[in-house]
């Protein structure tokens, strides 16, 4: 089980994998705090959408994020533009069914309640050791706040 000084990225909806990299401890907890939500970026909201599409997995998302444009144009592409970028017919067809089944707009409001940051790949955010990692994981979900001390 995750804790609150752990990074965690949801690969398969429900499951969170823990990543105890060389950067765990650098987490500080933080209950209180304007606003802890990772959505700096507001493509970050479409980027945690397709995250839960249990298919696509970690190398499927990437796929799909250097397919399109944007994380929105993603998001909302058809099932013919999708299948194009190798992510395969069943993902396809559960992204465009989770697309009608997810209010993003509860999903965010659920991330903020529980001072959930959603931090991608590509964030200035981002720590910079996990991408040394064979296949960085292309979201990452952190409790509180980042460390200062962590190269980014």
């Amino acid at each position: 089980m995750c804790t609150q000084s752990t990074y965690f990225t949801n690969f398969l909806e429900n499951n969170a994998l823990c990543v105890r990299s060389i950067i765990y401890p650098h987490l500080q907890n933080k209950k209180t705090g304007a606003t802890l939500l990772g959505m700096k970026n507001p493509n970050n909201i479409y980027i945690h959408a397709l995250s839960k599409v249990p298919t696509l997995g970690p190398r499927g998302l990437d796929r799909i994020l250097s397919g399109f444009p944007s994380p929105k144009a993603a998001w909302d592409a058809k099932e013919i533009d999708l299948i194009r970028v190798g992510i395969g017919e069943q993902a396809a067809k559960e992204l465009i069914f989770k697309r009608l089944n997810l209010d993003l707009d509860k999903e965010e409001q659920e991330l903020d309640n529980e001072q959930i940051s959603v931090i991608a790949k590509g964030d200035t955010e981002y720590p910079k050791n996990l991408l040394d990692i064979p296949y960085p994981p292309p979201v990452l979900y952190v409790r509180g706040t980042l460390s200062k001390d962590i190269e980014r």
